[in-house]
């Protein structure tokens, strides 16, 4: 823990306001970060397959992740995106005469549909308009799972004892989860009175709550993912962070709960 620390700590508090910051200014700046984790994510899932003898499209399945992600810039237009994504695929492969067709489509086209279209459900709160505004709807689902995350980092070193998933991910404790849980309440509570004053309570508390399980089951399923193909981060692209489906496996199911939820009961 003492030689990651300095490296993970300098890496999340040099990024988290450049994150913030451009959330906050939305626009085209937003929808282009997004995009591009969501081209740099489909990059670290297709070396993830090549382990696997399967060998996706790049040059298809990086601009499909990178449009699925921030899709909410063209709202009604990327059901048509999609479609013409999967029969380009689906039509190339064969030119390119590699072995495993079949594995290689699937591949190309779980990649962009796994993180990206999924984070692509923050597109959905940044276009919120009214109470809470949508650089804050997405400002404060970020700030919750970054406290998930780390309390569950910090909590599971210096405390944990027991497994959360063993056979998953064996550094992961129930220790951590719980301190990850505590929190992430703690943000919540914060953003209660600021970012979602607006909110009633029961509604932070919820959002609270996926983001403190969501996330952690999220992070449980790309390691599997991963041990599937004997790796340990997705990439390294961020010193003691790992790449970039590392950092948002938990985010996207939180952002796709979470939008679930706010649209079910009236908040989108």
């Amino acid at each position: 823990m003492k030689a990651e620390l300095p490296q993970r700590l300098l890496v999340g508090l040099g990024l988290a306001p450049i994150v913030l910051a451009v959330v906050y200014v939305g626009g085209w700046l937003f929808w282009a970060a997004l995009a591009l984790v969501g081209a740099l994510a489909v990059r670290e899932w297709n070396a993830l397959l090549r382990h696997e003898g399967v060998h996706p499209n790049g040059p298809l399945s990086l601009p499909l992740g990178a449009f699925l992600a921030a899709r909410e810039a063209w709202p009604g237009l990327w059901p048509w995106g999609l479609a013409v994504g999967v029969l380009a695929l689906l039509l190339a492969e064969p030119l390119r005469g590699r072995g495993r067709p079949l594995g290689n489509v699937s591949a190309s086209l779980a990649g962009p549909l796994y993180a990206p279209f999924l984070i692509g459900f923050l597109g959905v709160f940044r276009r919120a308009e009214g109470a809470p505004e949508g650089w804050a709807w997405v400002m404060g689902l970020l700030l919750l799972v970054w406290a998930a995350d780390t309390g569950a980092w910090m909590g599971g070193r210096l405390w944990g004892r027991h497994p959360l998933a063993p056979r998953i991910s064996p550094g992961k404790t129930w220790e951590g989860l719980w301190s990850g849980a505590l929190l992430t309440a703690l943000v919540a509570l914060l953003l209660g009175f600021t970012l979602w004053h607006k909110l009633a309570g029961i509604h932070v508390a919820v959002l609270a709550a996926i983001a403190a399980f969501g996330g952690p089951m999220g992070d449980l399923a790309e390691s599997w993912l991963k041990r599937g193909v004997g790796v340990k981060d997705s990439g390294q692209l961020l010193p003691g962070h790992g790449g970039i489906l590392d950092r948002i496996d938990a985010l996207a199911p939180v952002s796709t709960l979470a939008a679930f939820y706010a649209h079910a009961v009236g908040l989108l």
